[in-house]
This record gives C-alpha cells, structure tokens and sequence, in this order.
C-alpha cells in the first residue's frame, strides 16, 4: 500500500483504545514526531505511558526518554532512571544503554564510572554501536587503549563514525595497535 501517516495513526489509535501497548506505543511515536497527526508531546508521554502500563518493553524506555528530556512532562532525571530500569529487566538494550549514560553522566543518579562501564558492556555485548563507542571512550580516557581499539572496532565495523574516527586515531598514534598510517587513513 502506498505510505499513509494519517491512516497509520488512525489504526494504531484504533487498536491502542483496545488495549494493545505496541499500537499505544506507536501512537505515542506518531504524536512525538507528528506523524499523521500534530505533534504534542503531551499526548506522546500519555500513550507511551499506556504503552508501559499495558506492559509493552519498549513504553517503558520511552516513558524514560521523555522524563529525560522534560517532553510533554516535567524534567526529572531520577524518574527516567527508574523507567529506563524497568526497560531493562524487560531486556530493551536501549534502556541498559541509557543506564550507563546515567551512570557516566551522573543523570538521575550518582556518577559511577564502574556501573556505566558495567551497563554500556551489557548494551555493547547487545550489539549496540553507541554502548561499543562510549565503552571505547572509557577505556582511551583510562589509557587502556588495547580494550579503547577493541571496542572502537566492533563500532566502527557497524559504521559508527565517531569510532572510525577514534580508531584512525589509535592507528595514526600506535594505541593499542601498532602504527599503521595506511590503517588510520582507511
């Protein structure tokens, strides 16, 4: 069928009024974005909730998001935490990545370099190129540049830029690796 936002959102309203969290979810998306409908970020924290509490994984992270980023409700980082540790004992690994950004951020909890590391190599072992990069960035601050390329690489052969960058870096300076000038330019 051809692309209809406006249809989209109609049948996912439908099938949210009757309980089902993923169609609440992708409501909450659609009003977020404004996506077949005006954008209101009141009414996307609203449907995102409902996803969450009809039990559906990924309302949970969104809920999350919004707390975050003060969308449609009030800013407060302790309660995005809290969400984001709902999500992932459902195993969103969205949700366990933005739990080690907070621990690495010191958003909504206590900084702790440890449990950030703890949390994004969860996410990283996940796949996640973010958790990949950031877990690379930790581990070059810390001067541990064998486990810095590592992780840099596993991001970067996931066409992560940022990584590629970091990873020519170690190459250009024998990092972790030996110095490869042909290796950082590629």
């Amino acid at each position: 069928v051809a692309k209809d936002f406006t249809k989209a959102f109609e049948l996912y309203n439908k099938a949210a009024e009757l309980g089902h969290g993923k169609a609440a979810y992708s409501v909450g998306n659609c009003y977020e974005f404004g996506e077949g409908v005006a954008k209101d970020d009141k009414k996307a924290f609203e449907f995102y909730k409902k996803a969450a509490d009809l039990g559906y994984d990924y309302g949970y992270n969104a809920v999350g998001n919004m707390y975050r980023n003060g969308k449609g409700v009030e800013k407060d980082e302790k309660k995005a935490f809290e969400w984001y540790q709902k999500a992932a004992e459902k195993s969103v690994p969205s949700a366990v990545y933005n739990i080690g950004y907070a621990y690495e951020a010191g958003e909504g909890v206590e900084k702790d370099e440890a449990k950030a590391i703890e949390w994004y190599t969860k996410a990283a072992n996940q796949g996640m190129a973010d958790a990949q990069w950031r877990l690379g960035n930790i581990y070059n601050n810390m001067k541990d540049y064998e486990s810095a390329f590592k992780w840099y690489l596993k991001a970067a052969n996931q066409d992560h830029s940022n990584a590629q960058v970091n990873l020519g870096a170690l190459y250009s300076d024998g990092r972790g690796v030996p110095q490869d000038y042909k290796k950082a330019y590629e």
